[in-house]
């Protein structure tokens, strides 16, 4: 090689090197793409304090109109008396939040599965729960399956066919529903077996339903086997190719050969991590990001945060965060969305948010 081709090669590297700099945020380091929810403390006792549901856009929105929260079918559009804007400056509208007081105040409305819509067709459920000890789910809000093989009902084996909750005692008092169908002979725990078997299942205590002593959870079916994504162009099942393999916890699409990603984590198989803590935010924009500090009620850690990505994502704790109501840290030697990863053999104290470093060195609460 020439000496001035070596400095031209030189040159080109420093002018890739700027150009990649010079990149919005938005562009460059866009972490989970299109639209969101998020519970604050989905787990609620009588002096838990409002709650908080937000939903986001990463394109942004234009106006509020675009986006309705809704339960048991009523609609609770973004008005004035109930929500409020989500900004980063005053220019950027992102969405809205839903604010609900109480439960003597919002006794109808606050516990249960809501449905958060975006005007595009897009629409994600995200849950609130009243916090007992009673129906612990481990906190697990929704389940994803597969069926075993293309074309069958049948469901693949897996841990997550096995929904409940953990039951010490007086066992015989619980109840499952599948909307108004009870489901008899089930005990704490339910297997789920069938494509058919997806949709929302309610747990209760037997004469305590009505003062709102249930949970539910969301049992999601994949239209094709792990191996496989459905592709909208020929409706047939299609190998996967780029998400064979989601990383840092992200999740295969149902319709796409992708990844959905966790918070903090971007590209097509979330390989890229786009931050570290402490810069700990729900998305990034071409001014700066969205911290969870800057949601209305929130908190700079994101504790607390079911973060709710819909498709074959479902609901989970934001990285570092496990439990009903997602305000547990990891325990030792576990890290990343509702803690479900493993530290590295080498580093069994690794950062829980990312799972790198030493939590000692780094930024936490």
């Amino acid at each position: 090689m020439t000496r001035r081709m070596a400095d031209s090669m030189k040159i080109l590297q420093v002018m890739v090197v700027f150009i990649l700099w010079r990149l919005p945020i938005d562009e460059a380091c866009s972490p989970h793409h299109g639209f969101f929810a998020i519970s604050n403390k989905p787990s609620k006792g009588r002096n838990s304090g409002d709650f908080f549901m937000y939903a986001i856009h990463t394109d942004g929105i234009s106006s509020l109109d675009e986006i309705e929260f809704a339960k048991d079918e009523l609609g609770l559009a973004c008005d004035i008396s109930l929500t409020g804007e989500i900004r980063t400056t005053y220019s950027d509208l992102w969405g809205c939040y839903l604010q609900l007081g109480m439960p003597d105040e919002h006794k109808e409305s606050r516990f249960g599965t809501f449905t958060v819509s975006h005007s595009s067709g897009k629409s994600v459920n995200t849950f609130i729960r009243r916090k007992t000890k009673l129906l612990d789910t481990g906190g697990v809000y929704t389940a994803t399956v597969y069926p075993k093989t293309i074309g069958s009902n049948e469901l693949a084996e897996s841990d997550d066919n096995s929904i409940g909750i953990v039951c010490n005692h007086n066992c015989q008092t619980i109840e499952w529903f599948k909307g108004n169908r009870r489901i008899m002979n089930a005990g704490p725990r339910l297997t789920v077996n069938n494509t058919e078997d997806a949709g929302i299942y309610t747990i209760r205590r037997r004469n305590r339903a009505m003062k709102h002593w249930f949970v539910q959870i969301e049992v999601i079916v994949a239209s094709c086997p792990a191996l496989y994504y459905m592709n909208t162009t020929t409706y047939q099942c299609t190998d996967r190719f780029l998400s064979r393999v989601c990383l840092n916890g992200g999740v295969p699409k149902n319709e796409e050969d992708a990844c959905t990603c966790p918070p903090y984590y971007m590209d097509s198989d979330c390989g890229i991590r786009v931050a570290s803590p402490p810069d700990l935010f729900v998305l990034a924009d071409g001014q700066r990001p969205l911290y969870c500090g800057d949601l209305a009620g929130g908190n700079a850690m994101c504790q607390g945060y079911l973060f709710c990505a819909g498709d074959l994502f479902g609901c989970q704790c934001f990285p570092g965060w496990h439990g009903n109501n997602c305000d547990k840290p990891c325990r030792e030697g576990k890290w990343g969305i509702a803690c479900s990863l493993s530290c590295p053999r080498r580093n069994r104290n690794c950062n829980r948010y990312d799972g790198i470093g030493n939590e000692s060195t780094r930024f936490f609460d």
